[in-house]
């Protein structure tokens, strides 16, 4: 039997990972986890229930003591005041002035790597792992410990499709901005120099102490913009477009699996009891059967930090206040990131519904889906829901302008109508449904796959 480690540091993901888990585990894989402090402290009760084993003494983080009146400025400053603050810090840092703190700080980094590196290894050997899943190989935290333990071990690595992979146009807004000045040190020269690949519209995916660290340590990703540019072995994708879209950014294409989306399962066995799904949905939420069923996946713009709190609330309010003057049933979809409590008011105050279950199991309920940018917007259009993804902050992504069944509104004067057009339209999906491979993905087996993968990986 095949034993699989789960590294579980991105609480975000934790939810989706343990789901995963227990459909490979279903099929005779032995499953172990590695669990990060912040994940602890995200999901305490689910991990003391967690019914694999935890190799790690799963512990909390450290309560750090902060200056009550500094962690206070912070918290008012806006995101886009944190990100000049940031900025303005990797500045300093580039600057000659600090040349040798620079030096230091890439040490101390470099440090706390190699000693979590040491601890780890033995704990790795000892519990004879076969295969580590991993979120990703561009990520902080634990993740380049563990490629670069199981470099040294020889255990292969494996990237699951559960969410889009962000890429460099979304990812380049947030990197850090080269000095480029006479100010700049030799240091800064000389790491901008060595990861000039890592260069896109003069900003880099990683602070110079940082992308040397992660060089020493042997896992440096040389595509960060990619998932899947890093010392991973395989990435999985869930269409052959995706695959082509990967390639073409120099990817390899031997890394690359084209398996499905996790979910796909779920989805296709929803899909074949669609009309009894439905009809449990209108009964549990208290629906009017003689309406349509509007999900909308709300957006995290303040918990992924894209906009303040304040302003979070304000395109909250005004996507709701469109979308209920609709008069069809309303359910919301939360992301694992948005507390409940949080959101609750809203059901009040729009006569809506926030779903208690996970948005794969339901989603085909749905006449309507309503999104910004998430792999959510691959569900519902793999299903045949008609699907609106609205953007009035500037996100301007591409990732789904292939699909032509897929309604973007970036302009707040045109939702409601274009809302009204889209539900009352009929929409053929024959295009999207080619390009999203669904013959070969959507059939029930995706769980399988990853099994074969699996056996596979470990034969070679």
């Amino acid at each position: 039997m095949s034993r699989v480690l789960f590294l579980a540091d991105s609480p975000q993901r934790f939810k989706d990972q343990i789901l995963f888990a227990n459909k490979i585990s279903k099929k005779g894989v032995d499953v172990v986890f590695f669990v990060s402090e912040t994940v602890c402290d995200r999901y305490p009760e689910i991990i003391f229930g967690l019914e694999f084993k935890i190799i790690n003494e799963a512990q909390k983080s450290k309560e750090v003591k902060k200056n009550y009146i500094l962690s206070l400025l912070i918290d008012n400053l806006s995101d886009r005041q944190k990100s000049s603050i940031v900025a303005l810090r990797e500045a300093i840092y580039d600057s000659f002035f600090f040349e040798s703190k620079a030096k230091k700080r890439e040490e101390k980094y470099f440090r706390s790597l190699k000693n979590k590196y040491t601890k780890l290894t033995k704990l790795i050997a000892e519990n004879d792992i076969n295969v580590v899943f991993v979120n990703g190989d561009r990520h902080l935290g634990y993740e380049p410990i563990f490629l670069s333990i199981s470099k040294l071990l020889s255990i292969p690595t494996v990237i699951p499709y559960m969410v889009y992979f962000s890429e460099k146009e979304g990812l380049a807004k947030k990197g850090y901005k080269a000095l480029g000045t006479i100010l700049s040190s030799q240091y800064s020269k000389n790491s901008q120099e060595r990861f000039s690949s890592h260069r896109v519209d003069n900003r880099f995916y990683y602070p110079n102490y940082i992308a040397n660290s992660l060089n020493r340590l042997g896992v440096l990703t040389d595509n960060p913009w990619f998932m899947g540019g890093g010392s991973s072995n395989i990435v999985c994708l869930p269409n052959l477009h995706m695959k082509n879209h990967y390639i073409k950014h120099a990817i390899s294409e031997n890394k690359i699996k084209v398996v499905g989306d996790i979910a796909y399962d779920t989805l296709y066995h929803s899909t074949l009891k669609k009309q009894t799904i439905r009809l449990t949905v209108v009964l549990n939420y208290y629906l009017d059967v003689n309406k349509k069923n509007i999900i909308i996946a709300l957006p995290q713009l303040a918990e992924h930090k894209m906009l303040s709190w304040k302003e979070h609330w304000k395109e909250i309010a005004f996507l709701m206040d469109n979308v209920n003057s609709l008069n069809q049933n309303i359910l919301i979809s939360l992301h694992p990131k948005m507390d409940k409590n949080s959101y609750i008011f809203l059901e009040k105050k729009y006569n809506c519904r926030i779903l208690n279950e996970n948005l794969s199991d339901i989603l085909v309920a749905a006449d309507m889906f309503v999104a910004t940018f998430s792999s959510t917007v691959l569900w519902s259009t793999i299903c045949g829901i008609k699907t609106v993804v609205v953007d009035f902050y500037g996100l301007n992504y591409s990732m789904y302008d292939f699909l032509t069944s897929v309604e973007k509104i970036d302009n707040k004067k045109n939702l409601k109508k274009s809302l009204l057009r889209v539900l009352s339209s009929q929409v053929d999906f024959t295009c999207d449904w080619e390009m999203l491979s669904k013959e070969k993905v959507f059939d029930g087996n995706t769980t399988q796959r990853y099994v074969d993968l699996i056996a596979e990986v470990v034969k070679k």
